[in-house]
């Protein structure tokens, strides 16, 4: 939806949370054509991906307390009833 969104002009600036270098054509079409800026945020144990570093206007890397305050709790509940997270989630 990010080439959708970006052609719909919905945005000004691209966040994307990730560190997968199949992201490099969408990114580079998001900047090229359409004049979006990028900020790109990844984990503090990964290398920034050398085709994506590139096409960030801003970059910022998470550790994991960030992460894990980001996240639902193991356990929710809802009209049907609880359910909890994957454990190797």
């Amino acid at each position: 939806h990010l080439l959708m969104d970006a052609f719909d002009n919905l945005f000004d600036v691209a966040v994307l949370i990730s560190n997968d270098s199949d992201l490099k054509e969408p990114l580079l079409q998001v900047k090229q054509r359409f004049g979006k800026r990028v900020v790109l945020l990844s984990p503090k144990t990964t290398r920034i991906s050398g085709a994506l570093r590139p096409l960030a206007d801003y970059i910022r890397q998470f550790g994991p307390a960030a992460l894990a305050k980001a996240q639902f709790p193991d356990t929710m509940a809802d009209a049907k009833g609880s359910f909890h997270k994957p454990r190797n989630w």
